[in-house]
């Protein structure tokens, strides 16, 4: 009865991840020339996700897919997951992408490289770590999150923090002290795989 909510929490968290990922990276990369020149009001809307309750982005996505008539589900849950990872992840490429010598795009370029292979062959060789960083941090984020899920879930689709929270209902239980101990391990691993990263990049 829990293997389905884990497997489930699983594809959410490596889709949701992934995209957060890319959208938090293109962010950055969009952005990072101008990011000392942004106005309060954009900079606090970047990091809007991160500074609002989880109750609040977890009600306001669910007008937001209401409004759009779209049926709740594995997807919504994976964009509304997405939603709130992507600006982590855009803070931590952003700094990625500071710590980078302009010396080397510029020697790209002076080389005879386009926007497009300075991109690929310069920049992003070199920005790799910060994205599996902020790829794991993601991954994290939704694999525990509850509230989130609870809004955007819809009828029909269980996450193992929901099953959890179902169990806790009837009762603290063997299974439920299991699954919690499992939920435990598994984000304090990633969190210490994350930290040895971002040590070994100093």
């Amino acid at each position: 009865s829990v293997w389905d909510p884990l497997i489930t929490s699983l594809e959410i968290g490596i889709l949701s991840a992934s995209l957060a990922v890319m959208v938090g990276t293109l962010g950055a990369v969009g952005l990072v020339d101008f990011a000392a020149f942004l106005p309060a009001a954009v900079q606090s809307l970047i990091m809007l996700p991160i500074l609002l309750p989880e109750v609040i982005t977890g009600l306001s996505l669910l007008l937001f897919f209401l409004l759009l008539k779209v049926e709740l589900g594995f997807t919504t849950v994976v964009i509304a997951h997405a939603s709130f990872s992507a600006s982590f992840v855009y803070f931590i490429m952003l700094e990625q992408l500071k710590k980078l010598d302009p010396q080397m795009a510029e020697a790209a370029e002076d080389l005879g490289a386009t926007s497009n292979q300075i991109f690929w062959r310069v920049t992003m060789p070199n920005i790799i770590p910060g994205m599996m960083g902020g790829w794991l941090l993601a991954f994290t984020l939704s694999f525990d999150d509850f509230l989130i899920s609870f809004f955007t879930s819809g009828a029909g689709l269980t996450t193992l923090p929901l099953k959890i929270y179902s169990l806790m209902r009837i009762g603290i239980t063997p299974e439920l002290n299991g699954l919690s101990f499992l939920m435990i391990c598994i984000s304090t691993f990633l969190v210490l795989v994350l930290v040895s990263k971002e040590q070994s990049r100093k």
